[in-house]
């Protein structure tokens, strides 16, 4: 949790440089998720529709660019097929998107994502205690402003680092998203 809260200060800190020489917008998100886990041996897992929701900014770099950190509470997780077995998962996501502008109204954008585990239970209620608490991966996605601030947004999350400590369960995740730009 250490090392999460000095990457979330880094940004915060980066963010507020930017926003000193930059045109700078700040909203709000939420949205579907539409949560699958893998595991390499097994295809055991199924997908779990959750939610999340958090703040959105976008700094102007140029015409074409800009800088887009997101801080987001998400509710993930999986069910074990044929099976009342399920798993809950929280997270703090931070992802860090470059948005490219393909019209002034519609970009595409990637970046990395970082997570911090905030709950991982299981459907009888058990802690799970070998889930790491750090989360890393890649998201790509796209985002349609309207004139009026409203923001529509579409995401696939890749997660490149196993969530367990002695399996290689990693996440993919389908992200739906509403929101408004406040300024």
């Amino acid at each position: 949790m250490v090392i999460m809260n000095k990457i979330t200060l880094l940004i915060l800190l980066s963010t507020v440089s930017l926003i000193n020489a930059q045109e700078f917008s700040i909203g709000v998100k939420g949205g579907v998720n539409l949560s699958s886990y893998y595991e390499t041996n097994t295809n055991d897992l199924s997908q779990r529709t959750l939610y999340h929701v958090g703040l959105v900014t976008d700094v102007i770099l140029s015409d074409k660019f800009s800088f887009a950190p997101e801080l987001l509470f998400s509710a993930e997780g999986f069910e074990v097929k044929d099976s009342d077995f399920s798993v809950d998962l929280n997270y703090l996501r931070v992802p860090l998107l470059m948005k490219y502008y393909v019209t002034d109204s519609f970009s595409l954008n990637i970046g990395p994502q970082f997570g911090a585990l905030i709950k991982a239970k299981n459907s009888e209620g058990d802690n799970l205690e070998n889930t790491k608490s750090l989360d890393f991966g890649f998201k790509f996605g796209s985002t349609y402003t309207l004139g009026s601030g409203l923001i529509v947004d579409t995401s696939w999350n890749y997660g490149l680092t196993s969530i367990v400590d002695d399996l290689q369960i990693r996440q993919s995740m389908l992200q739906f998203s509403l929101g408004y730009i406040l300024n």
